[in-house]
């Protein structure tokens, strides 16, 4: 068996149901009320895109430190580069120096090795 509902009672709900209704319009048009929510949606969205650039702020600064960081590095092996090259040059000029000077002296010692056998 179903229990009863008076009609009275069910026209009580849905008038308490539709005065909330009412004072919910009462307090705020319609228009006021998606308004706010569209602001209240704008304003989390619009949030999120600045923490967003926050991060990509942060994350461009860490990425330019370890730039400059690799370009110092950089400079300071070139320099050891053209440090080294220029000690290379060097000891080839000296290398050539000392092959000539030996070429001197064994031409020498043909040419006094040659007077004495003749």
């Amino acid at each position: 068996m179903q229990p009863q509902v008076s009609p009275e009672s069910g026209l009580r709900e849905k008038c308490l149901t539709f005065g909330s209704l009412m004072s919910t319009i009462r307090s705020k048009s319609w228009g006021e009320t998606v308004a706010m929510d569209s602001f209240a949606e704008l304003d989390q969205k619009l949030e999120i895109l600045l923490n967003q650039y926050e991060r990509y702020k942060q994350a461009n600064a860490e990425l330019k430190e370890n730039l400059a960081a690799k370009e110092q590095l950089l400079a300071a092996k070139e320099k050891a580069l053209k440090e080294a090259e220029t000690a290379l040059e060097q000891i080839t000029r000296e290398k050539e120096m000392v092959r000539q000077r030996i070429d001197k002296i064994l031409n020498r010692l043909k040419i006094l090795d040659l007077g004495e056998v003749t």
